[in-house]
Order: C-alpha cells, then structure tokens, then sequence
C-alpha cells in the first residue's frame, strides 16, 4: 500500500513532500510481511510538488513494535506522534528543523498497536540494558551435565580407555568368541542354538574401576539394532547402568548414579559430571539384552584410572528369562544384578531366555567356574515331568565336579494371574512338587549343603510385580532379592565352613 502524504511549506518556501512506501524495501528486496516482527519501508524525497522520481532519493525506515528509528544514512528525525491503528508520524528534516512533513501509515501489523509514547522510552532502554546484560551473562556461563544426563558429547575432552583393561566381573571363562560374551567359545558345538545365541548377550557383566574424574563417560557398540522390546525398554536391554560405591547408614553400599540409554548400534553418553574430584570406586553394568562390540570409559583428560580390586568367588545363576533379566527397567535391577551388590560380591548370570532348562551340558560348564554358590533357577521354562527328569541328575552331575559347593534349588514363581488362570496353577502346583521330591531324594542320598528357596515368595502376593504374569518390574526383582538374601547368606556361610541356618528339609522360608 502506497499511504497518503501531506506537506507543509518551510520557511524556504520550498513545498517538500515524503511519500511513505511500504511496498518497497532497501536494496528493492522483497516486501516485508504484515506479520514480521521487524518493518522496512522506504521514503521518497522529492525537491517539488511535481514528484518528479528524477529528483527523488530513498531514505530506508525500520518500523519496530518498540519504537521507529531510521537508518543511519537517513537525513529525517521521526517520531510516532499517535496511538491509534493508523498511525500520525511526524518528520522532520534533520539539517532544517523548521521544515516539517506529515503523513499516516496505515498498514503497521496489529502486534504493533499498543501504547509508546516519548515518556516509555527511557524505561525501554532499561529493559533492553536488562536484557542485554541477561544474554551476555549466558553466553559467558558453561553449561554443566546433571547427574544422568544423556547428553552425547562432554563440554570437556575425555580420555577414552578400554573397558576390557579394567576389572569385570560376570564374564567367567577366557577363551570367547567375543570379549563380551558369556560362554567360553567351545559352548558353541556343546549347548543348545538358542543357549548360545543368548549367551552373547552381556546380561550380568560389570566393569569395575576406580577413578578420581570429575566427569564419567560410556561409549559402546553394540551387536544388535534392536535396542528395545515390546515388553522391556531400551534401557535395559541396550542401556549401560553406572553405580558408585559410598558410604551408607551402615556400612559400604552401590548407590544409582545414571543410566546410557541407547539411541543407535553405536553411542556415547557423559553419565554424571561436575564432581569434585576424588577417588571413587564405580561399577558399570552392561546391555542385559544385546551383545557389546565394545565398550570404553571416558574419564576427564587429566584423571586417573584403575581396575577395581578383585573381590571374592561369585555366585553362579542358571536359569530362564527371568535370571537374563526380563523385564527389568535398567541393567542393574534384575535380582542377580542387586544381590550382587547387597552381599557385595560378584554374581555370574547364566540366565538364557526361553532355554534353562537344566541342560546337563550347563552342569559341566557351570563346574569350570570357581564358584561360592551355584543358584538352579531353571522352573519356569519346565514342566512338571522335565523337573522330575532333569532335576536331580544335574545336581549330582554338578556335585562330583565341585563337592563342596553349596547349591541352592529354586521353586519357580507364581503366575500373577493363576488365580484366574487353573492351568497356570497347575503348572506351578506340577513344577514345585517335582523339585521337592527332587530335593528330598537328594538329602536321603547324602548330598549336603542343599538349600531350598520356595517360589510363592518371589513375588509378593497382590499381582503388582510382572509385566505379563510371568517376568517381573522392578519392583518384582526387588521382591525377589528380598527372597533369595536370607537363603544366599545361609548358603555363603556353608561356603566359607560356617553352620548355616537353613539347609536340608528347610526349605528357606522366612
């Protein structure tokens, strides 16, 4: 829109007219739109009445919701003289301030329309000061990673060191196919397609190290894209789980530090940084679901960094889903992983998914690992007819390879739903009476240092601790933990040639 101008006579007698326009920008770019936030106009000085464009020059206007400046080239002083929609400005010649000119821009945007007059200009520059100054302060302030951020790159260099040169615990034999796997490589022409297949998983595998970085990194490659399942997050099946060893109410306890959670094959995440720097004992718990590549700690450029110190012989668990870790939200929650840190000592997990199933082959390789505890969890992928089969000729076999290991028998959950469900009862009813007669031919044969856990423990009884009936939450594992630490305790004093309090005919219940 070209708006109407008006003119005066100056003193000169010379009549001066400015034609405001708005179609038009500097540098003839394109118009601005009614919505911008910023307008530019420009204006044409003509030296008579008669317009002539030969004797024009264009004066470029910036119209801002705050105020109307001009460019610095422009000769005219301007100030917006009225508050209504179309709005009366005012100009003046800047070398002859008795010429004036008047004229009315009418096509301001609405965002526009709001009280400015002279007396708001002072408190304009104050704010504007005050902005400025906010902006410059967070410019000039670092950002800091909380505490679990997953943020993929540190605001500092970190030194990357490889994992496989620390302490790691979980990872039991030393000829592997992968450096993360889980069964020695020989397993692969032994066991079972799908025990093999699960065990490149690094469910149960922990690195520990001691460091006095501020910060804390992880960066791994895993083997798999399938990061999540439909049932259990990425977190844990792809995810990477730092703790950190302090001080507790009572003595030394592992404390949740943050989790990596996992966004491609290969990723790297700062977990907690802004520390002060001191000597700390961290573990890292690995993908429970997925097999790792690789893995690396970053740690600040000028920190130190050591394996952790060995601890005692672990506990061995053998069993289903649920010992791989299924449906836990992290990889530190599954049972084995927080029974680990409870007694404090290091946990081997062979729990393959869908295949525990008391295979005599698992009773020999089980046998290789020094252990302190052998844990047989293995109910929930049988039936009442393989228990009674399998059960006490895998004990036997695994007894004359380590006579004076304790193992422990566990009875398989309760199906959250079997009270709905009579063949799940059932199941569980067939399950549970085939390894207790299991267990008391065992004890009448001599085998000693037999613990017994029962299975209507594990999970509580309000249906609150599965996903599907059948895998726990955490809140299920937490339950178990509870469960299996007065039988484990029992059975790690056996270990060490102590008297237990529960062996034989007890069947462990609190």
């Amino acid at each position: 829109m070209i708006t109407s101008a008006s003119s005066v006579k100056s003193p000169s007698a010379d009549a001066i007219s400015f034609h405001v326009r708005p179609d038009r920008l500097v540098r003839s770019s394109a118009s601005a739109s009614a919505s911008s936030t910023t307008r530019r106009i420009s204006i044409r000085r003509f030296a008579s009445r008669d317009d002539s464009p030969r004797s024009s020059r264009r004066i470029p206007i910036s119209i801002r919701s705050a105020s109307i400046s001009i460019c610095t080239r422009s000769s005219l002083r301007i100030r917006r003289s009225s508050l209504a929609k179309a709005t009366r400005l005012e100009a003046t010649p800047a070398r002859s301030r008795t010429s004036r000119a008047e004229w009315m821009v009418e096509d301001i945007p609405s965002p526009y329309h709001r009280s400015t007059s002279l007396r708001s200009r002072p408190h304009m520059r104050i704010h504007h000061g005050i902005t400025l100054v906010l902006m410059v302060l967070f410019c000039m302030t670092k950002p800091t990673h909380a505490v679990g951020t997953s943020a993929h790159r540190s605001e500092e260099d970190l030194r990357w060191v490889d994992g496989d040169g620390l302490d790691v615990e979980g990872r039991a034999f030393e000829d592997r196919s992968s450096p993360w796997d889980r069964l020695p490589a020989k397993a692969e022409s032994i066991v079972r397609p799908p025990v093999w297949g699960n065990s490149r998983h690094s469910a149960g595998i922990a690195i520990r190290f001691i460091s006095d970085s501020s910060t804390i990194g992880a960066r791994w490659h895993l083997t798999s894209d399938r990061l999540a399942m439909p049932h259990m997050p990425a977190t844990a099946v792809s995810g990477v789980d730092l703790y950190v060893r302090m001080e507790g109410p009572s003595g030394p306890i592992w404390r949740w530090v943050a989790n990596g959670r996992p966004s491609a094959v290969k990723n790297e995440r700062i977990l907690v940084s802004g520390l002060p720097v001191r000597s700390r004992e961290w573990m890292l718990y690995l993908p429970l679901y997925n097999g790792v590549e690789s893995i690396e700690i970053g740690i600040s450029e000028n920190a130190s960094i050591a394996p952790a110190l060995g601890r005692d012989r672990p506990i061995v668990f053998y069993g289903t889903s649920i010992t791989h870790g299924a449906c836990a939200s992290r990889p530190g929650m599954p049972h084995v992983a927080i029974l680990g840190r409870r007694l404090d000592v290091p946990v081997v997990n062979l729990g393959f998914s869908g295949s525990g199933t008391l295979d005599p082959e698992m009773a020999d390789l089980m046998a290789e690992i020094d252990a302190s505890v052998y844990v047989l969890d293995c109910l929930p992928n049988l039936d009442g007819g393989k228990v009674a089969a399998r059960a006490a000729p895998f004990v036997r076999r695994l007894r004359s390879l380590r006579p004076a290991v304790p193992i422990v028998l566990v009875e398989d959950r309760t199906y959250a739903d079997s009270i709905f469900n009579p063949s799940k009862e059932r199941r569980n009813q067939a399950n549970r009476a085939a390894l207790k007669a299991a267990h008391a031919t065992l004890v009448r044969e001599g085998v000693d240092r037999i613990f017994y856990l029962e299975g209507d423990i594990l999970l509580g009884d309000d249906g609150e601790a599965t996903v599907d009936s059948s895998h726990p939450t955490d809140l299920g594992f937490v339950r178990q933990a509870d469960a299996f630490e007065p039988v484990l305790r029992d059975a790690m004093r056996a270990s060490a040639g102590e008297t237990p309090d529960r062996s034989g005919d007890d069947h462990g219940n609190r």
